[in-house]
């Protein structure tokens, strides 16, 4: 299959992916030459030797990269259009797209390269499938191969997400994931002790890449449950957990529909949520029937830990 690279420069990522978001595009690489240099720095027991040229390009720029099907070129002027309305909000560097035609197997390795094993909260690491690493005996290690899929750990929304899931999950909970994308969370969740995970993507390419990551990590169709759908039109039951990754205003949609599938106190992790409109989500949930418990903040991106008390505020 061929495909159209859609390269974006920025001096900051993260408004640019918060605009990709608000189209529906979830996934994206972020080459960002601050991270580059920490990688470079701090992560020295990664690698060996980084080629000049490769960490000099790295560090003029940051881009965001997503990849369209041959038949998605329509949406490359809604790309444009969210680019020129992010021009008149502000001075976020060029805003330059670039495109390239590209082949499957060329999207699929060349970012390989820079996904490297993540540490993300207490206990959770996040292994890529072609990088070796010997687990130290407490740490929950997930396996992931993301394909296509959103859900590499490495954004600042997933991040978050897995960090609540860690202070939050108890032995045998089950658990809801809500766009669950490579099925990052729902294998981290199981890894922390949920006894099953139920995930639902709206994009069938996402179910299929988050079961093949299931059973990388070992937990087949009768502990990780999947299904293509619209946020919860496919959903049934009620959860101990619910998560839900994915950008502010589909989460103050969901927030109206979200309580009917989770038990009394249950928590509910929502991330996605761009600075700015923050306060709105919270707001919203606030008169849905949930309580803020935390709210947790990386760069431009929020995450908040709900508690759904079983009633709904008049």
């Amino acid at each position: 299959m061929k495909w159209i690279q859609v390269k974006i420069a920025a001096t900051d990522p993260d408004p640019v992916c918060a605009k990709l978001m608000a189209i529906g595009i979830n996934g994206f690489e972020i080459e960002n030459p601050a991270d580059f240099e920490d990688f470079v720095t701090n992560q020295t027991q990664y690698w060996d030797i980084i080629e000049e040229s490769l960490q000099q390009e790295k560090m003029q720029n940051s881009f965001v990269t997503v990849y369209l099907t041959e038949l998605e070129r329509d949406t490359l002027q809604l790309i444009r259009s969210q680019m020129e309305e992010l021009r008149r909000e502000g001075d976020y560097g060029s805003l330059e797209i670039t495109c390239t035609d590209m082949d499957e197997e060329d999207w699929a390795n060349n970012w390989k390269q820079y996904y490297k094993p993540l540490h993300i909260g207490n206990n959770i690491v996040i292994r890529p499938l072609w990088e070796e690493y010997e687990a130290k005996p407490e740490e929950k290690v997930v396996t992931i191969d993301p394909g296509m899929a959103f859900g590499t750990g490495g954004h600042e929304t997933t991040s978050m997400c897995l960090e609540l899931l860690e202070q939050v999950v108890e032995e045998g909970n089950t658990l809801l994931d809500v766009g669950c994308g490579s099925g990052i969370l729902s294998i981290a969740g199981l890894h922390l002790g949920a006894k099953e995970a139920w995930g639902i993507d709206i994009d069938p390419m996402a179910v299929k890449i988050a079961g093949d990551n299931g059973r990388l990590n070992g937990f087949s169709s009768d502990r990780l449950h999947l299904q293509a759908g619209n946020l919860t039109d496919k959903i049934s039951g009620t959860y101990d957990v619910a998560v839900a990754n994915i950008i502010a205003d589909v989460i103050i949609m969901l927030s109206d529909q979200i309580d009917q599938f989770l038990k009394p106190d249950a928590p509910f992790i929502c991330s996605g949520i761009i600075a700015d409109r923050a306060e709105d989500v919270k707001e919203a949930l606030t008169e849905k029937g949930f309580t803020v418990i935390e709210k947790k903040t990386k760069k431009d991106w929020v995450a908040y830990l709900t508690r759904y008390k079983g009633e709904k505020n008049a």
